[in-house]
């Protein structure tokens, strides 16, 4: 069986690939968040989305049997959880093939077991199988739920997880566009020049009274002056005759 594997491996397409893995038979490990984001950009191509149809088809197909064995459960269970992911994200194209092709679910809601040990697997399988059909069968039901899974994951969108359908991304970007533009049409308001006058007002002052100079201190003669206890000498000082108007 690992030989065979290998061959297939070699002669299936990149696109056949991923779905393949996603549902697989190892119980081990699931299909990751960024796997089905993946195969659900693939659903947009008309040459993919046939790819992912094909092997999504022999998956399901794999319910039909009487007696199924752990194998096919998990196999099942897998593909019923890619084929959930892809009703909220994949292409138009993808749920038209889902809702003329709903057969192949109506079938796992009698899915059946070979071991008991499965009973809990089958459960799952019929509860997955139940809320498909009822997506599939309720336009409404359907379209409201795949918006809002858009718009959330708009509102958590990170480089490595972007949602396929960006139409509301383009309506965010034309209507910050218009609030951008209308900014900038505003009239800026007036700037007052209180404290620029001020300024200048205060320093023309000062250049005003630099005119005016205080003139030099002269020494006058010494005068003699006569105390009780004896004569001593003492220096003043006048300023020369100036027209200085703050004397």
């Amino acid at each position: 069986m690992p030989l065979l594997d290998t061959f297939k491996s070699f002669i299936q397409s990149p696109t056949e690939s991923k779905v393949r893995q996603a549902t697989s038979e190892d119980e081990t490990s699931g299909a990751t968040g960024t796997l089905m984001n993946e195969i659900s950009i693939l659903t947009y191509s008309p040459k993919t989305v046939r790819e992912i149809i094909q092997v999504i088809r022999k998956r399901l197909l794999l319910g039909q049997n009487r007696r199924n064995s752990h194998r096919n459960c998990i196999q099942v269970m897998k593909t019923l959880t890619l084929v959930s992911y892809l009703m909220n994200n994949g292409s138009n194209e993808f749920i038209k093939w889902l809702k003329g092709n709903m057969i192949l679910i109506e079938i796992l809601e009698n899915f059946h077991i070979q071991d008991v040990r499965d009973e809990r697997k089958r459960e799952e399988i019929r509860k997955l199988s139940r809320n498909l059909l009822e997506l599939l069968q309720d336009d409404g039901l359907l379209e409201k739920q795949r918006k809002d899974v858009i718009q959330f994951r708009s509102s958590i969108s990170t480089p490595g997880r972007k949602s396929t359908d960006n139409s509301h991304l383009k309506l965010e970007e034309v209507r910050n566009e218009l609030t951008r533009q209308s900014l900038e049409k505003k009239p800026k308001p007036a700037t007052t020049s209180t404290s620029l006058d001020f300024q200048r007002q205060r320093t023309s002052n000062t250049h005003e009274y630099s005119r005016f100079s205080l003139d030099p201190l002269v020494e006058e003669d010494s005068e003699d002056i006569s105390g009780a206890a004896g004569g001593t000498s003492r220096l003043s000082f006048r300023p020369k005759s100036s027209n200085n108007p703050f004397r």
